[in-house]
């Protein structure tokens, strides 16, 4: 007990997380959404289980003497293997062959004995539940070589050579030893995280796919939808790029109520523009017939007037009320503070700068009139956007272009300034 299975480790004992295995305990209560939990009834003793049985015994200990190495025990308290010892030392026999006798003896033991462990010996009684003078339940303590802090991936690792050995050793021991189970602080931080990453995916997909589904209810156009989802994920992406990378938090429970909470406004002023745009007041009937890029400037211009001013007002009052939440001393009002601030920016300029422009290249012409566009308005909205895509590369190649005849026109200037200067310093040293 509190020896060490191997000798070079590599994390440092006091950061080293602690497994504890639990033996006759069986977990009723699982989690609630409401309420509390009725501890009187959330577990019970297993009525299988049977410390007193030899076989039991040997089971137990075999439990501490022949664990797998892929499980990195660097010290273990097993009060099992100090039960034994403590047996020896009375003269008894190993295993207790009557139940009686084990009784007596492990409630001699429970006041009088000592657990071996790496902090120092402990009472007994700390891993040990009577009832009855009877051994109803233990639990056993094991530090592994992987640090308290580990990362998820690691720590969910780990897990999973602790769940494979348990249950290749329930089934293969006596009935009266089984349903053995573990648990760890660093387990439960580590599925946490999992579930936390897992249902905040799972909350965005779920907003994506409610803003499509609301904007094709409004509009009648997937299309409009789809702009619509396509800005709302570059506010999403954005966001986690603001939180992970600028601000350099990690992802926790802070940063996934922020994020799932204020996404709403990742979609509402796209989702106000791209409604605007599909409006019927917003072509006259004269213009039906115009070109389609006019009246995708016609659109989008209506929008922009009609709803943009109020937007931009309410994205306005929204960060100036998020600021003094910047000044807050608690981390988490700071923390929202700055997520708010950051949607609302993101989002804003996201619905009257990249939507706008994406309405003008290739939105639809006359929304509402089919819910699907066709196989030729996508290919012309395509073509639109490699032919913007040209347009900006040529634009930046002229830029580049000039930049570079200016440059090479200074240097020269530079040069015949500096030839000049020459010229008149050799002059003057002739004429002196």
């Amino acid at each position: 007990s509190g020896r060490a299975l191997q000798q070079a480790w590599r994390v440092p004992m006091s950061s080293r997380a602690q497994v504890e295995v639990v033996f006759g305990i069986q977990v009723n209560a699982g989690s609630r959404l409401l309420g509390d939990i009725d501890m009187e009834t959330a577990w019970e003793f297993l009525p299988r289980f049977d410390q007193r049985h030899p076989w039991a015994q040997r089971d137990l200990l075999s439990f501490c003497q022949e664990l797998a190495e892929n499980l990195r025990v660097t010290s273990s308290a097993c009060w099992i293997v100090d039960f034994r010892n403590f047996v020896k030392s009375k003269g008894e026999s190993w295993p207790l062959a009557w139940p009686e006798l084990f009784d007596a003896v492990a409630l001699e033991f429970m006041s009088n004995g000592l657990v071996m462990q790496v902090s120092g010996p402990t009472s007994a009684k700390d891993f040990l539940w009577m009832r009855g003078g009877i051994v109803k339940a233990s639990f056993m303590k094991f530090n592994i070589d992987i640090s308290k802090y580990a990362g998820t991936a690691t720590a969910l690792e780990a897990m999973g050579y602790w769940n494979e050995y348990l249950d290749a050793w329930n089934l293969k021991v006596k009935t009266v030893s089984r349903g053995a189970w573990h648990t760890s602080q660093l387990w439960v931080r580590a599925q946490a995280y999992a579930e936390l990453i897992s249902s905040t995916v799972t909350t965005l997909v779920i907003v994506l796919v409610l803003a499509f589904l609301g904007m094709l209810g409004f509009t009648r156009d997937s299309a409009l939808s789809a702009f619509v989802v396509v800005a709302t994920i570059g506010v999403i992406g954005g966001l986690a790029f603001f939180i992970l990378v600028i601000m350099g938090w990690a992802i926790g429970p802070i940063e996934v109520i922020a994020l799932i909470v204020f996404i709403g406004y990742a979609v509402t002023y796209s989702l106000h523009i791209a409604h605007m745009y599909g409006s019927h007041e917003a072509v006259h009937d004269s213009d039906h017939g115009s070109e389609p890029q006019r009246i995708r400037v016609l659109r989008t211009a209506f929008a922009l007037k009609s709803i943009g001013g109020a937007a931009l007002g309410s994205a306005a009052t929204t960060v100036g009320c998020s600021v003094f939440l910047l000044f807050c001393t608690l981390t988490i009002f700071k923390k929202l503070g700055a997520v708010v601030l950051a949607v609302t920016i993101m989002s804003i300029l996201m619905a009257l700068l990249p939507l706008p422009a994406m309405l003008l290249t290739c939105g639809p012409v006359n929304p509402g009139r089919r819910c699907c566009p066709s196989p030729q308005d996508f290919l012309r909205c395509v073509e639109n956007i490699m032919g913007s895509f040209d347009r900006a590369k040529t634009g930046f190649d002229q830029a580049k272009t000039r930049l570079a005849e200016h440059q090479a026109a200074r240097a020269d200037a530079r040069a015949a300034a500096a030839e000049a200067k020459a010229r008149a310093a050799a002059e003057a040293a002739a004429e002196a």
